[in-house]
């Protein structure tokens, strides 16, 4: 692979990546180097489109030819590896390379280049998943953003049940992590470069990062259900890595610019709050309607107080831990509903029917117990919907002839489709402060502790912020 620099910003003896003379270049200048990039890779690889170019143009940029750039496969002695030391900012020596099939735009454009002292090039920490039950802090080069990309100093970043169960268990429902990977989905940060193309942005504005990119030239994306589409790539989803790590690029079109009333705290939670949005969309809560809300973890609570925002005129939430109850009590839950959590239907049914006094018209699933589930389609009134904001089992029995005959539409929710603008203009107008459901907050560097506090549910921890910068 051939890079051409700018002698008169980078120094023909900084560039350590074994500098030669092209053999094969026409140039006269000592500017032209052929550079192995074998020996080096950066840590992750944004997705976005970076446009060709001559492989012999002088540019301040630098260029690249069409090949393709293969990860590294040094060993963990090699001198050569990801970091000019080689090894990990916890002392695990080896370079980090979370997986080597990417898409072919992301091998063309993100790649790093440090000094030779190690020291002019700032590093990016990412705390990494190896394996389950395994996470490493490692430290990179930091990305150069591409075509119509920007690159993010990132702030906040908060830990979904997802990264939780990739965690334990190495997998979330049908996704299985293969190679190490980057976790968290749910950021923000600031832009501190942008690439060539980004019309919008400008460095120094605060951003909500969307996750989700599809590909929006299948069925799914040209119909608006962009959420559904089979080629998606989404942040801290194998194998595409996330954001918890310093720096970060991604999408100009993803990256949200943020209301000044809105806060770094607020805007890591706009994924979620973008989720209970298209949850109460897709179940057509509107005024004068009665919802039962099922779970007050995270997307429970901030389902409940999109409902408020919708017009609902009572919302009630069932689970099994009181302090949670208490929580969406204060977020203005018209009732709460403790049950256990081996409690059988027949009893769990009394006890809501018996707070509800009628059947809710609405059901919203935000948890993951089997017997909430079977609950949400029994307590539903006839011609109802039941949403299934959340469902972590592959398979449950249920009450099929007891739903046909009623015809309650069963609903299901994947992610969120074309709620981002939605959940940001509710934060600009006041409408919700999503500040009390941040319970706990640690340094990126001591991430490892935010996740064994979610290991267990019992501990009162609604969302956990990792601070990133």
């Amino acid at each position: 692979i051939l890079g051409v620099f700018d002698s008169s910003n980078i120094p023909v003896r900084q560039i350590s990546l074994v500098p030669t003379m092209a053999s094969n270049c026409s140039s006269d200048s000592e500017s032209c180097l052929k550079i192995d990039f074998n020996v080096c890779c950066c840590q992750y690889r944004p997705q976005g489109d970076v446009p060709d170019c001559d492989s012999h143009t002088k540019s301040k940029e630098g260029c690249e030819d069409k090949g393709s750039h293969r990860p590294c496969s040094k060993g963990p002695d090699d001198q050569r590896a990801c970091t000019p030391s080689g090894k990990s900012k916890l002392g695990a020596s080896g370079c980090l390379c979370p997986y080597e099939s990417l898409e072919k735009e992301n091998e063309k454009n993100n790649r790093c280049f440090s000094s030779s002292d190690g020291k002019e090039s700032k590093k990016n920490d990412c705390l990494v998943l190896e394996s389950a039950n395994t996470l490493r802090l490692k430290t990179c080069d930091i990305p150069r953003p591409g075509n119509c990309e920007v690159l993010i100093e990132m702030k906040c970043v908060c830990i979904s049940e997802s990264d939780v169960s990739y965690w334990l268990h190495g997998r979330f429902n049908d996704s299985d992590m293969k190679e190490p990977i980057i976790l968290g989905h749910e950021g923000c940060g600031h832009v501190v470069k942008v690439g060539p193309g980004v019309s919008v942005l400008k460095k120094g504005d605060r951003v909500a990062i969307e996750p989700g990119k599809p590909c929006w030239s299948c069925s799914k994306c040209f119909s608006g259900r962009h959420n559904l589409c089979p080629n998606s790539k989404f942040c801290g989803t194998p194998p595409t890595n996330g954001m918890l790590c310093n720096y970060f690029v991604h999408s100009e079109k993803y990256c949200h610019k943020l209301p000044d009333n809105v806060g770094f705290e607020e805007a890591a939670l706009i994924e979620p709050l973008s989720i209970a949005f298209h949850a109460c969309t897709r179940g057509n809560v509107r005024m004068g309607k009665t919802v039962l809300i099922l779970g007050s973890g995270a997307l429970g609570l901030l389902t409940l107080m999109v409902c408020r925002a919708m017009g609902a005129a009572s919302v009630y939430v069932v689970d099994t831990i009181k302090s949670r109850l208490e929580r969406a009590r204060m977020l203005g839950a018209s009732g709460i509903i403790c049950v256990e959590s081996g409690q059988c239907i027949k009893e769990m049914k009394k006890m809501v029917e018996k707070a509800v006094k009628t059947k809710p018209d609405i059901s919203i699933v935000c948890c993951s117990m089997e017997n909430c589930t079977k609950l949400s389609l029994l307590i539903t009134e006839t011609g109802g919907k039941v949403v299934l904001a959340r469902a972590d089992h592959s398979e449950i029995k249920v009450p099929l002839f007891n739903v046909a005959t009623r015809e309650v539409d069963v609903i299901g929710v994947f992610r969120y489709a074309n709620s981002y603008p939605k959940a940001l203009a509710a934060l600009k107008n006041g409408k919700m402060n999503l500040r009390h459901l941040i319970t706990h907050c640690f340094k990126l560097d001591d991430a490892a502790k935010a996740f064994d506090l979610l290991k267990d549910s019992q501990n009162n921890a609604i969302r956990v912020l990792i601070e990133c910068k």
